[in-house]
């Protein structure tokens, strides 16, 4: 038998799972009266968009749940915080017939910043830099 965790992303629906997966293995945890981790729990760990991202941190990293979910909430910073300033500026463009416009004029300008974030944060948590998603350890799972 696997027991697989599948993590959806998305803003808020992102950190709502990760709100879920602490809370879940806190009440493992409880449960069987130790300290568990993620990595520990789940033989599978996968998600889709930032659901992606957390399954990195909590399978392949081993970051604790409650590490993660403070690492979500950094990373949402560095994802959503242009979004938001841009729709502000921009609500005349949104109306049915002008997508396009808005698509074309959507900043990437966070793009750097969140990738150096990530990378900091691998960097944080890997031992070998050379192939930092790479893990041969017998009790990791599958992500």
């Amino acid at each position: 038998m696997r027991i697989v965790l599948s993590i959806d992303g998305d803003g808020v629906r992102g950190l709502s799972a990760a709100v879920i997966v602490d809370a879940l293995v806190s009440a493992i945890g409880k449960r069987i009266g130790r300290k568990m981790e993620p990595y520990q729990i789940f033989d599978i760990i996968g998600g889709t968009s930032t659901g992606g991202l957390l399954a990195i941190m909590l399978g392949r990293l081993r970051m604790p749940s409650t590490e993660a979910l403070n690492a979500y909430l950094s990373l949402s910073r560095t994802l959503f915080t242009n979004k938001i300033h841009f729709f502000k500026q921009k609500q005349h463009l949104i109306r049915p017939g002008n997508q396009a416009q808005l698509a074309q004029e959507i900043p990437n300008d966070q793009a750097q910043s969140l990738e150096d974030e990530l990378k900091g944060l691998v960097r944080s948590y890997v031992d070998h830099e050379e192939e930092p998603f790479w893990d041969a350890k017998v009790d990791s799972p599958h992500v």
